[in-house]
């Protein structure tokens, strides 16, 4: 049963990466998610690392071009005990997040190996950690490539390790190996390290190249954070040749190839060497390396402390040193030197919403809204780029977007709960809500219908509650909330319902439209509540749109929409009465005349409206969703974080089947 009614919002449109993202789910076809392919999905179905249902036996076991999903219980670490993963095949694994699951090689062996022969291989949601490569071959780390690999929202963290006999030790996080390539998108490396050994015997020092990152093959990156990584030169050693020391070098990047960099955050990385030379500590480039609305500052690497090497700037970068580098001088690139600074005031690497951990840009910070999108429309986190400030002046040719993988303001505020009480009734007027997830990443959620905890007079006895998707398919039901498969799920949450005849689903679903429906069982009546619950608040993904249709009563038993904002800064909410327009969906004996009433947690009236045109027209025109019939309402308003409640009432205590919305706009 699809949704009826004008349910669809239209600034929030899905973010667009063009050739950068590789094959990402959009689709659903259960209560739970499922990846669209042509060629076969296979799920991992434990967390053990050999036998049946193993990541490491599904590698083995997929054909290629297959897909490899993860089961909704399959999170936490993942231990590596047999070594190193081997991708040999073009395979897409669609991870659950990379703060839902790491897979961990316990500085015992390097995390993974990517050697399809040319093929892609594409991963998207997982952390990679602890990977140490053999001491005779110590490239990669967390991973080595040698084929075309993209990753997508994922970490590299404390990968690495030191090299032995003379050995340079490179790419700790990430290796990519001549003639292949790799792109990075919206992903994290952080606290990866290389250290060169030195040989007594030999008299050979070791150098340390590319702490986070070696590419030596084709190299892109877009809105990435890399930080806190670093790269140390061997030791001095004396032999027949005299005495030497290695280097360290490019701590954030070793590039010695051919790299493209948009919208990266390249920050606190360090670049040492004992008697040897510690140059870049942010990036180090002997190859071309094209470079765009990025920030490198705050690293550390001798006379070279952020860049070291000649660069295309494409404009808009932040350098915070540009000592040792050449070539950021396009339009709106802003540098300063190791005598005078520029300070980026970078947060701490944290929690900032998204899957990946980011580094804020702090009130103040040169790089807001001192930037251009490159065609980029949303930043690490998945927040909407561009957010501009009207107070900030942007430079020449820039478009308000800030330098980075951060943009403030882009991913502040998401709905965190949307509910719908009213008179459940039969056939037609049974409560029919929608809500919308928009997004690229698998949100997970808890979707409740609640009845005799109500403390209402006519409380529905035992309400059912229905999911379908956008074509009407249904995709799970329950009657008691404790007969449910995912129950132990629902209890996790802390919001299990009080009475053992409510009904609630647990699932993580796909961005889409999906449709709620609350009868009660043997078609009692009474009144009802619909709720859905954003249960994460980390990916790329949030609950954009509410859309509840039943029948409006009188008195107690009028229609009651509430929401719940979170967030740190205030956003743009539309809400709206939907009536006789609804007759044009073949709903029989609508509401004729709604009005509207939008009110704060304490219960007091922010604003109320009759008919839209009346209040706000101009305002609530240019949210291109304005009702369609003179005699609906609506109210847009700049609300901060906190409870809301909408109220729709027939007017003169007339009654009728309507639909109340909640939009969020930002």
């Amino acid at each position: 049963m699809p949704c009826l009614g004008p349910c669809r919002p239209v600034r929030l449109a899905r973010p667009r990466f063009g050739g950068w993202l590789a094959r990402l789910l959009v689709a659903s076809a259960a209560f739970g998610w499922l990846a669209s392919s042509d060629a076969a999905v296979i799920t991992v179905t434990n967390t053990a690392d050999n036998g049946a249902g193993s990541f490491r036996q599904t590698i083995a076991d997929a054909q290629e071009n297959d897909t490899i999903n993860f089961a909704p219980d399959v999170r936490g670490t993942i231990a590596l005990m047999n070594g190193e993963l081997l991708i040999s095949k073009a395979l897409t694994i669609q991870g659950p997040g990379a703060n839902l699951l790491t897979i961990d090689a316990r500085n015992a062996s390097r995390v993974l190996r990517i050697d399809a022969h040319g093929r892609a291989v594409s991963i998207f949601g997982l952390t990679f950690t602890r990977g140490q490569p053999a001491e005779f071959s110590p490239e990669g780390g967390g991973i080595r490539n040698d084929s075309n690999l993209t990753l997508t929202a994922c970490t590299v963290s404390t990968c690495g390790g030191s090299a032995d006999f003379g050995a340079n030790a490179v790419g700790g996080g990430i290796y990519n190996a001549t003639g292949s390539s790799i792109q990075l998108v919206r992903c994290t490396l952080n606290g990866n390290g290389v250290a060169g050994g030195g040989s007594f015997h030999l008299g050979q020092p070791g150098s340390g190249y590319g702490g986070a990152l070696e590419n030596e093959g084709m190299a892109s990156l877009q809105n990435c954070t890399i930080t806190g990584n670093t790269a140390v030169g061997g030791p001095m050693v004396c032999g027949i040749f005299g005495c030497m020391a290695g280097s360290g070098r490019g701590a954030g990047i070793y590039n010695a190839g051919d790299l493209v960099i948009a919208a990266c955050t390249i920050s606190s990385n360090s670049a040492t060497a004992d008697l040897g030379t510690a140059s870049g500590g942010g990036i180090w480039s002997v190859g071309n390396s094209e470079i765009t609305n990025s920030i490198v500052a705050e690293n550390t690497g001798g006379a070279a402390p952020d860049a070291a090497g000649s660069f295309e700037s494409d404009g808009f970068n932040l350098i915070g040193r540009r000592d040792g580098s050449a070539g950021f001088t396009a339009i709106g690139d802003q540098t300063g030197t190791i005598e005078a600074p520029l300070d980026p005031k970078l947060g701490p690497l944290q929690d900032n919403g998204g899957p990946t951990w980011t580094r804020a840009l702090l009130p103040g910070s040169p790089a807001i809204d001192a930037g251009i999108s490159a065609n980029l429309s949303t930043d690490q986190r998945g927040g909407v780029r561009t957010h501009d400030y009207v107070g900030i002046p942007n430079p020449p040719g820039g478009d308000g977007t800030d330098i980075g993988s951060f943009e403030v303001g882009g991913l502040e505020v998401r709905l965190g709960n949307i509910s719908t009480r009213l008179r459940v009734g039969t056939s037609d007027n049974a409560m029919i809500g929608g809500f919308i997830i928009t997004g690229t990443q698998p949100k997970t959620v808890i979707v409740r219908g609640i009845g005799p905890s109500l403390p209402v007079p006519g409380a529905l006895a035992d309400p059912v509650i229905e999911v379908h998707g956008s074509s009407g398919e249904l995709l799970a039901t329950n009657d008691n909330w404790r007969d449910d498969p995912n129950r132990q799920h629902v209890i996790d949450s802390g919001l299990a319902p009080t009475n053992d005849l409510e009904s609630a689903l647990w699932g993580i679903i796909n961005p889409g439209a999906y449709t709620v429906v609350v009868r009660g069982n043997n078609n009692a009546t009474g009144v009802g509540l619909f709720e859905v619950y954003d249960l994460d608040g980390t990916v790329d993904s949030k609950l954009g749109n509410i859309s509840t249709r039943g029948f409006v009563d009188t008195g107690d038993n009028v229609m009651i929409g509430g929401t719940i904002i979170i967030g740190s800064a205030p956003t743009t909410m539309l809400l709206r009465a939907i009536g006789p327009s609804l007759t044009n969906f073949g709903v029989p004996n609508a509401l004729q005349d709604p009005t509207l009433e939008l009110h704060d947690g304490n219960g007091a009236l922010i604003a109320a409206n009759d008919n839209w045109r009346s209040d706000q027209e101009a305002e609530i025109i240019a949210t291109t969703i304005p009702p369609s019939n003179d005699l609906e309402s609506a109210i847009v308003r700049d609300l901060v974080p906190g409870s809301y409640t909408a109220i729709v009432r027939g007017k003169n205590n007339t009654t009728g089947v309507a639909l109340v919305e909640v939009y969020g706009l930002q």
